[in-house]
């Protein structure tokens, strides 16, 4: 999905991936996050096209990418470990995602150390 960005005009592609199908899906992911209609990116109806303030871009570029990162983390565990035990784990552990975005990464990352030392003593 391309963004024109406001300051510039210029398109610049804003990408997300499912990493269990393979199939693009940045305008449902930012669909479900509100960005598409809570003003964040605007729709230019005359082109289709959604439009953007380079900061507000760059933001939600940097933001996919880490979620997108996140996303192959877990497929990954899924695949070594099983997806019904790693579900498991995960779901003890969800409430340390009950924090803000600018940490929500660092949540991410304890609960993927605690699936594999979890599950690497169970092998």
């Amino acid at each position: 999905m391309d963004i024109i960005i406001k300051e510039s005009g210029v398109a610049k592609p804003l990408i997300y991936v499912d990493s269990k199908t393979g199939t693009e899906c940045t305008k449902d992911v930012l669909n479900t996050f509100g960005v598409l209609t809570n003003g964040c990116f605007t729709l230019d109806e005359a082109s289709g096209n959604y439009i953007a303030p380079l900061d507000d871009y760059n933001w939600w570029k940097e933001y996919l990418a880490m979620k997108q990162e996140e996303e192959k983390t877990l497929f990954a565990l899924c695949n070594e470990f099983g997806e019904q035990a790693v579900s498991q784990i995960f779901m003890q552990h969800q409430h340390l995602l009950n924090t803000d975005v600018e940490h929500e990464h660092e949540a991410m990352e304890q609960i993927f150390a605690l699936i594999r030392t979890q599950l690497s003593q169970d092998k």
